[in-house]
């Protein structure tokens, strides 16, 4: 037996009749309303109150969520009608699945392949094609502050980097640093354009001779507090897989109020401030050095 033809009784959905009596319409995307009469979305104020919003005709629903419409065609017979739009997660489930079964693939495969069709297109992919970075840097709020640097094109030099555009708190002045700010900068490694994985090394060049006595520096996710940036470069270099990025930041603080007592405090101040009044800023150029891991 045939099932009974839905009878239009004013209002579509979607240009499809909704469903009464209770039943939630469900959708995936954007909801177009179309009717004759007149229709209003039922909603909850702040006090829990019931408020009826007039809504035109080819209205949208667009957010993802419940909805309640009371409509009355032109008959003036009243119907409720629910609409809940939802995501639908069989694409994402979908992509989930090929991407684990690539990766499964890519660490699988044995050395022996490297010239295989299959060795060939992965490494073609190369994983940025899909936005996947494979590192084991730790996932950190990088500052504003970052210099990238593409260790497949060998020697790349920084121009004029200035510590007081890299300040996380309040200067005393415009451009200036002093006593008690501290900030931070990022250094990207990146072989993004390799085929190859890299050896590289990070200098600093061009320093300005003026440090503050009490200045210091450390390496983020290290413990190690250096007292230049020549002691730091000395911790910076390693091996880089190819098509991937590593990060390093770097942290610095201007101490002060240093010393056991109040002798040495004071002292310790009278050498701040007479910094503070000759240096403008700290000045470096970062110089990244690449090479071929053989």
């Amino acid at each position: 037996m045939k099932n009974k033809k839905e009878e239009y009784f004013g209002i579509l959905l979607n240009d499809k009749i909704p469903k009464l009596d209770d039943k939630k319409n469900k959708f995936d995307k954007k909801v177009k309303v179309c009717f004759c009469g007149k229709a209003y979305l039922l909603e909850k104020n702040d006090k829990g109150e019931i408020e009826r919003i007039e809504i035109q005709n080819n209205y949208e629903l667009t957010k993802e969520r419940d909805y309640v419409i009371e409509f009355y065609n032109n008959k003036n017979r009243r119907y409720v009608i629910q609409v809940r739009i939802e995501s639908s997660y069989f694409f994402l489930i979908i992509l989930l699945f090929l991407f684990g079964f690539i990766m499964g693939l890519a660490l699988c495969r044995p050395n022996t392949v490297g010239n295989s069709p299959l060795a060939k297109f992965l490494d073609y992919i190369n994983w940025s094609v899909i936005g996947v970075n494979i590192s084991d840097d730790e996932v950190m709020e990088l500052p504003e502050d970052r210099y990238e640097f593409d260790v497949s094109f060998e020697n790349l030099s920084s121009n004029d980097i200035s510590l007081s555009g890299t300040t996380s708190g309040k200067a005393v002045a415009k451009n200036k640093i002093a006593p008690g700010v501290s900030g931070s900068f990022a250094i990207i490694v990146s072989t993004k354009n390799s085929t190859v994985d890299m050896k590289y090394n990070v200098n600093f060049q061009d320093v300005t001779n003026e440090k503050p006595l009490h200045m210091s520096f450390k390496i983020r996710g290290n413990d190690r507090e250096y007292a230049s940036l020549q002691e730091v470069q000395e911790d910076l270099g390693g091996l880089i897989k190819k098509k991937s990025q590593k990060t390093i930041v770097i942290d610095w603080k201007w101490n002060y109020e240093n010393g056991d007592s109040e002798s040495s405090i004071n002292e310790s101040d009278l050498i701040d401030t007479n910094e503070g009044k000759i240096l403008q800023s700290y000045k470096f150029k970062i110089l990244v050095n690449g090479e071929e891991e053989i």
